[in-house]
């Protein structure tokens, strides 16, 4: 049984997780940091598989990697260090730049705040300035890209967030808009229709072969570090 998450607003992601539990599947499998959250809500007996950009000690999905202390399991694609190795990407393609825009999904604070504060660091060790975009709506992916054309700002990074591939096509359709001419970079391959664009993503065949392989196992499985370095896609500026 498959529940399509990317398109559901945060809110409703605890009340697909209990249907799913009265249905009495076998195992619950999320894929982004909302789904899973809401999975582990809503049930302690049936395992739940993950995937996750965080840290799932610190998001409190296990007590650690070797003993999970409950029923969660599953494999963490380090994409909340990756933000970090983003900017640093960003500024390499034009370290005359100095400023980069970020945009988060603050409803989504267990990963936007993670992913902000990675990119922070990388742009003050940099020495350049980041501007935080935050839109949680498509009205306020409107705002945020009135912001980008009004400012001129030249890079952005687009945080690894499920509500922004749900919304790839307002967001490459307004983008190519507001950063006519411009470098932009972009994850989980949002822009690639877009010339011009860089993808930096994780190798999500590899992350959802992972994924199934420790839900056909028990769930006392330790939870995985995945350290697979992530995919790189350029696509030039003609």
């Amino acid at each position: 049984m498959c529940a399509d998450v990317a398109s559901r607003s945060t809110c409703e992601l605890p009340g697909l997780a209990v249907d799913l539990v009265r249905r009495n599947v076998a195992v619950l499998a999320a894929l982004n940091t909302p789904s899973i959250l809401a999975a582990k809500a809503a049930t302690k007996t049936i395992p739940i598989v993950f995937g996750t950009g965080v840290d799932p000690i610190k998001l409190g999905l296990v007590e650690s990697l070797n003993h999970l202390g409950g029923n969660v399991t599953g494999v963490t694609q380090l994409n909340i260090e990756m933000e970090a190795k983003r900017v640093h990407f960003l500024h390499e393609l034009a370290p005359s730049v100095g400023t980069i825009a970020l945009l988060i999904n603050p409803s989504n604070p267990a990963f936007s705040e993670a992913a902000t504060a990675s990119a922070k660091s990388a742009a003050q060790l940099l020495g350049l300035n980041l501007w935080v975009l935050a839109a949680s709506n498509p009205g306020e992916l409107d705002a945020a890209f009135a912001t980008l054309a009004e400012q001129r700002l030249r890079l952005l990074l687009v945080s690894a967030d499920p509500f922004f591939v749900a919304q790839r096509e307002q967001l490459v359709t307004e983008l190519c808009r507001a950063l006519y001419g411009r470098q932009r970079i972009f994850v989980r391959h949002v822009g690639l229709s877009m010339p011009g664009s860089v993808a930096s993503s994780p190798n999500i065949r590899e992350l959802l072969h992972s994924s199934i392989g420790f839900g056909c196992a028990r769930v006392e499985n330790p939870a995985g570090d995945w350290t697979h370095f992530h995919e790189l896609t350029v696509r030039a500026q003609r």
